[in-house]
């Protein structure tokens, strides 16, 4: 198992946190392990560098966005 580490700023119209630190780890499989060390639940998986990035911050998001009017018919439809 190999561990990387990433820590990067985020958008510059957000406040907190000002930086994120990224987990990586190589699994046995090929695949890519990420996780956000500031939010443990964000976790990951993805075949590359590149897809376990967007993969893991769409965790983030899914963990802190909270939805919108217009946003909960539809995660209602999907829960189906």
């Amino acid at each position: 198992m190999i561990v990387m580490g990433a820590t990067t700023d985020v958008s510059p119209g957000l406040t907190y946190p000002a930086r994120l630190t990224v987990l990586y780890t190589r699994n046995a499989d090929g695949w890519i392990t990420a996780r956000i060390a500031e939010y443990p639940a964000a976790i990951s998986q993805g075949q590359t560098e590149r897809d376990v990035w967007i993969n893991v911050l769409d965790a983030l998001h899914n963990l802190t966005h909270e939805l919108t009017a217009v946003e909960r018919p539809a995660a209602i439809v999907q829960a189906r």
